[in-house]
């Protein structure tokens, strides 16, 4: 499906550099912890997506792909686009408060 677009092997270097699936505390944590940019599909009925895909937003670490595009294959404008992001999130990653 993907793989008419770019190449298998294209392909997977790319999905490797980058995080992807659906907007989520696992995904989004991730995705801050190691720099790596999440490219993901809107995900319904999920009350806490805006407050994380805010964060990503803010942290340059994010592409939201169309569900049609996504189910399509047609895959490779949204992960060239991830792939000139530069994640920056600095924040804590143990769960605690900054320290003054």
């Amino acid at each position: 499906m993907v793989e008419r677009e770019r190449g298998g092997l294209a392909l997977i270097c790319i999905l490797i550099r980058m995080g992807s699936g659906k907007i989520g505390y696992g995904t989004t944590s991730e995705s801050l912890a190691h720099n790596v940019p999440l490219v993901f599909v809107r995900r319904a009925h999920f009350n806490e997506e805006p407050f994380l895909r805010k964060l990503l937003e803010l942290n340059d670490c994010m592409v939201e792909m169309t569900q049609r595009d996504f189910f399509q294959g047609h895959w490779h404008p949204y992960l060239q686009r991830a792939l000139l992001l530069r994640p920056h999130y600095k924040g804590a990653l143990d769960g605690q408060e900054p320290k003054p």
